[in-house]
């Protein structure tokens, strides 16, 4: 009989996978930086990413998503299409703020608009949702080639 204090099944052991902890730098760095950065500098005054409440429901959305890609651990499939999803979020989080700064403000109210640090976060994101992506695949690939030798 094993020990409940010692015993650690291996399918709980999600804190150790690597892309736990790409998935969890994804929720640190969005929420840290998106709510404190700005996005648009526009005429000279800034635009911060939680004044427009379309990309702070955005950010939120993206957020959410990291985690429900955390908690869902143990269905890996699930999971890449989870971190896909997120991925097409976070580009159209950037699209969007390109396209404000660069097309509608200019164009339309004559301002001069340009791309501030803050819009580097869904790159960012794009990154660590990729590298994630990479792991949950190099697992899923060790579980196939385990079931193979049975």
């Amino acid at each position: 009989m094993k020990n409940s204090y010692f015993y650690w099944p291996k399918s709980e052991n999600m804190l150790q996978r690597i892309q736990t902890i790409y998935l969890v730098a994804g929720i640190l760095w969005t929420t840290s930086l998106g709510y404190l950065s700005d996005i648009l500098i526009v005429d000279g005054s800034s635009v911060e990413l939680s004044s427009n409440p379309l990309v702070a429901g955005l950010l939120a959305i993206i957020v959410v998503l990291f985690a429900v890609a955390i908690a869902m651990y143990r269905n890996r499939n699930l999971q890449v299409n989870v971190n896909r999803v997120n991925i097409l979020y976070n580009l159209v989080l950037f699209g969007g703020a390109a396209y404000f700064a660069y097309y509608h403000s200019p164009r339309i109210n004559g301002l001069n608009a340009h791309l501030d640090a803050g819009a580097i976060i869904p790159v960012i994101n794009v990154v660590l949702l990729t590298l994630a992506n990479r792991g949950i695949m190099a697992d899923e690939e060790l579980v196939r080639s385990l079931d193979r030798l049975r």
